[in-house]
């Protein structure tokens, strides 16, 4: 308790604890502040506390610059890959296979979705979409998202890039102005498409189609992950267009078996299976992974 009179200003003796009175602390004189200055903690100065205990506030506060580094110094297809596995975004239900949009059936699919449920791999997607433009379309004036699974990560990379975006539906609207491309875009605009999972190539092309018609010049694609397959590769570059992935099948399949998500069985099968759709062979049952060498996680994601 601290009783301070400022009899020079007209001011009546004041019971205080702990605040300011006129702009100082209480119990310092104005010789004092003279002397030493406010009674403010200087920069640079650490309180006893703090030598003793450290900050107490924020010690684990996230910091995405120290996150950003950690990705540049791992190989962004690995890490994606661990993110991917991470956050359950990998399923495997080698019973009864899940059926892709292109019809092809797979015991394995991705759902790149969840990534927008979990900040921390959710940061390291967005940035490295963001990484992705700068090396491989520095030129990109716009980016367009994919109706509907692309809208989200086109709409958070374009905030990281500083660039406008939209989106390219399914097929127009029925109502209204009867809008396929959402977003303003003029002629001649070059345009990044980002797309969440490139399996066939089908439904991305049919969105560069779309740009194209609209005048736009269309640098390329930037994708979470792709299957690689042999199909996809062939009906883009039929279609004259590039895309990166910050992920894909191989990678993902040798992070699963590296941390014991799955058995070195399942490997093979997996790496057969995806290059018999590559092929475009039948699958044969016999190269899916059986429920027990997925490390004993049947019908479920592959994860821990």
């Amino acid at each position: 308790m601290v009783f301070v009179k400022e009899k020079k200003e007209g001011r009546s003796w004041r019971k205080r604890r702990g605040t300011v009175l006129g702009g100082r602390k209480e119990g310092r004189s104005l010789k004092e502040e003279k002397r030493d200055g406010p009674g403010r903690r200087k920069r640079g100065t650490v309180l006893e506390e703090e030598k003793r205990d450290g900050p107490t506030k924020n010690k684990k506060r996230y910091n995405p610059q120290k996150r950003k580094e950690t990705i540049i110094m791992e190989n962004l297809e690995t890490k994606i890959a661990k993110d991917l596995l991470s956050i359950e975004a990998i399923f495997l239900k080698p019973d009864d296979p899940f059926t892709w949009a292109s019809g092809i059936k797979s015991p394995i699919y991705c759902d790149n979705r969840l990534t927008l449920t979990s900040p921390m791999v959710r940061n390291d997607v967005e940035e490295g979409l963001a990484s992705l433009i700068q090396e491989n379309f520095p030129g990109a004036e716009v980016l367009m998202g994919t109706s509907t699974a692309g809208i989200a990560h086109a709409a958070i990379t374009a905030d990281i890039l500083g660039l406008p975006m939209g989106y390219v539906r399914g097929s127009s609207k029925d109502h209204g102005r009867k809008n396929q491309i959402e977003g303003r875009l003029i002629k001649g605009q070059k345009v990044v498409v980002v797309e969440d999972l490139i399996s066939t190539g089908g439904s991305v092309i049919e969105v560069v189609n779309v740009l194209r018609e609209a005048g736009a010049i269309v640098l390329g694609i930037v994708s979470i992950f792709t299957y690689n397959m042999e199909k996809s590769v062939k009906a883009l570059s039929e279609a004259k267009v590039k895309n990166v992935s910050l992920s894909n099948f191989d990678t993902m399949v040798e992070v699963a078996a590296e941390q014991g998500y799955i058995k070195p069985e399942a490997k093979e099968k997996l790496i057969k299976f995806c290059q018999g759709i590559q092929k475009g062979s039948p699958i044969d049952s016999n190269v899916i992974p059986e429920p027990g060498e997925m490390g004993g996680y049947e019908d479920k994601v592959i994860m821990a």
